[in-house]
């Protein structure tokens, strides 16, 4: 199953005058994500069907902190996953406590 969509593409050193390019199987090991996780994406083709919320984008970072944006988008994820379940459970709840009155 795809969880990302890896868009591949140019960052500028730290000099700020010199680009190079980040190919996407660059990006998905930076990132530390399996490549049959990944739709990859380039960076003239933009797929309408890939903008989504569901799948996660990966880019290429100026700041080099690839495996610490993952992480952050990861730990998101799971809070509000578990925001909605909770919101489920009580919404439920709150529908049988009505319908056994």
């Amino acid at each position: 199953m795809k969880k990302y969509i890896v868009r591949e593409g140019f960052v500028r050193i730290k000099d700020g005058e010199k680009r190079i390019f980040v190919s996407a199987n660059t990006l998905m090991r930076l990132y530390g994500v399996k490549s049959s996780e990944c739709k990859i994406q380039s960076m003239t083709k933009v797929d309408k069907e890939l903008n989504n919320n569901i799948l996660i984008v990966l880019t290429v970072r100026a700041d080099g902190k690839y495996k610490e944006y993952i992480k952050s988008i990861h730990d998101r994820r799971k809070r509000r996953l578990n925001k909605e379940k909770k919101a489920k459970k009580i919404s439920m709840a709150g529908y049988k406590l009505k319908k056994i009155s």
